[in-house]
């Protein structure tokens, strides 16, 4: 907040013999009678513009932070996929069913302990999502009530070992299938 405030104050510095200038000249018409690709000719007019920029282009970054955000979310999700069904084929069935879980829980956290650390951050600076009626934690796609569906999930299936029936793991991976759509398809 501290260096986007810094750089609008810069902005207006370097703009201040601009908005004098622009003071001088005839004012313009109505907001209605402008015409295309002129310039604004008052300092209320040249601010304007600059806020209605300005709010242009935080709409377009939060945009692009739900999309990375689900990006991450759909790789999670993809990713703990993978292991589910390459434990029910490999030797290796603990480390896929470990890996799975691992994935499970950063859905759940909408994160790993890096975008978390990223999360915070933000958070610290004033920028949130959506809080939570039952928590009030912040969040983006992940509710309180599905956080402790995955978390529970990600245990279960961090619990199932070299025995864990194909039956069984399909049915853990519809579960998922079934909680992450529900909360990517509700935004």
């Amino acid at each position: 907040m501290k260096r986007c405030t810094a750089a609008i104050v810069t902005w207006m510095a370097l703009l201040g013999p601009a908005l004098a200038l622009a003071d001088d000249q005839p004012k313009a018409k109505p907001e209605g009678q402008k015409k295309a690709g002129q310039l604004p000719t008052s300092p209320s007019d040249v601010f304007a513009e600059l806020y209605e920029h300005l709010a242009d282009s935080i709409i377009e970054i939060r945009a692009t932070e739900d999309n990375l955000v689900k990006g991450l979310l759909v790789n999670y999700h993809a990713a703990a996929q993978r292991h589910l069904g390459q434990a029910g084929r490999g030797n290796e069935r603990v480390m896929h069913l470990e890996a799975a879980a691992t994935e499970i829980t950063n859905i759940a956290n909408e994160g790993d302990k890096r975008v978390q650390a990223v999360r915070q951050r933000l958070k610290e600076a004033g920028h949130y999502h959506q809080e939570d009626a039952e928590t009030q934690e912040d969040y983006m796609f992940i509710d309180s009530k599905e956080k402790k569906e995955l978390i529970a999930l990600a245990q279960k299936v961090g619990r199932m070992g070299e025995d864990a029936a194909p039956a069984d793991l399909k049915a853990v991976a519809n579960e998922l299938r079934n909680v992450f759509t529900k909360a990517i398809g509700r935004e």
